[in-house]
């Protein structure tokens, strides 16, 4: 029985001195490993999905103009090119549900700017993006509903919700901060040299694919809705350039523009189809996506086609 006394005391005092101070400092350093990573490289990264949605549940700029949309506005809107006042929101893969839900938070804030928003001919297909885009605001109701059974309890728990991910959000930082690509105001720009042949393999690629409109009426007017629930605020929905062979390859393109024009017809809405703009293919990154100087040239032709309407209305 002494024996035994004996090996609990010592079993305490093991827990004491060595391994509560242990448990102690581990979760110390995963608490300031959170932190690190959340304030000096996700939120210091401007182009990154996970420091937009940040931006756009958490802070309030009262001139901003928010572009919204996939990464085709990332990659297509030159913010500095269409007015000082404008941010780039793009996130790759963000389709209705995103969208929906950055219009609802950005249409609550006490604001009169308008609103620039990308659309894209795949704009109701059920694509979520990368759960990386979101960790750092799951715990916000209408993020976490977004992601739905992709939620993990993990990601709620600060310390251990990047488990896995560190790579993922240095490389983001680091494409921010090189000189290898241009970011700007949460645009981002790849730098690559086009390359014809290459670009000839993505042309017959797409040629030789088949894709065409959907659309989901619920989902659908819950966007019409949310824009019919602000009236004082401009909306201009704009479809971005795509190659020649995007549209080839398009199977119903009247049935999307037939949407479009409806959108059209809403009080506050103003829709600018660039889908068509007779660009080379030297201004495309693929057939889908400007390059850096086919941002530059869109983003210039979208501000002056936008002042066509309002000269004053980019406040600047």
């Amino acid at each position: 029985m002494e024996q035994a006394n004996l090996s609990i005391s010592s079993f305490k005092r093991f827990l004491i001195r060595f391994l509560l101070p242990l448990i102690l400092v581990a979760t110390l350093f995963c608490l300031m490993y959170d932190y690190f990573l959340t304030k000096k490289i996700i939120f210091q990264s401007p182009s990154s999905g996970a420091y937009k949605i940040h931006r756009m549940l958490h802070e309030v700029y009262v001139d901003e103009i928010p572009l919204i949309g996939s990464s085709r506005c990332s990659g297509s809107f030159m913010p500095d090119l269409i007015s000082k006042n404008c941010y780039n929101y793009g996130i790759e893969e963000t389709e209705i549900d995103l969208i929906n839900l950055m219009l609802k938070r950005e249409l609550k804030k006490d604001k009169s700017a308008p609103i620039i928003i990308n659309f894209d001919y795949e704009f109701f297909k059920n694509k979520r993006g990368d759960l990386t885009h979101f960790i750092a605001n799951i715990n916000d109701d209408e993020v976490r509903s977004y992601i739905g059974e992709d939620y993990r309890f993990l990601y709620s728990i600060k310390g251990i919700r990047y488990f896995g991910t560190f790579d993922h959000y240095l490389k983001g930082y680091l494409s921010d901060h090189t000189q290898k690509n241009l970011s700007s105001k949460g645009g981002f720009f790849l730098r690559d040299k086009f390359s014809s042949a290459d670009f000839e393999k993505l042309k017959q690629r797409r040629l030789n694919s088949k894709h065409s409109w959907s659309f989901d009426s619920e989902k659908g007017n819950t966007f019409v809705s949310l824009i019919k629930s602000c009236p004082n605020r401009e909306i201009f929905i704009v479809v971005a350039p795509y190659h020649s062979s995007y549209m080839s390859s398009f199977s119903n393109i009247s049935v999307a523009n037939s949407y479009l024009e409806s959108l059209d017809s809403l009080k506050n809405v103003i829709v600018i189809n660039d889908g068509r703009l007779d660009y080379p293919d030297s201004l495309f990154l693929n057939t889908s996506h400007l390059n850096l100087e086919g941002a530059k040239r869109f983003s210039s032709t979208l501000r002056l086609q936008i002042q066509s309407f309002d000269p004053k209305i980019l406040g600047d």
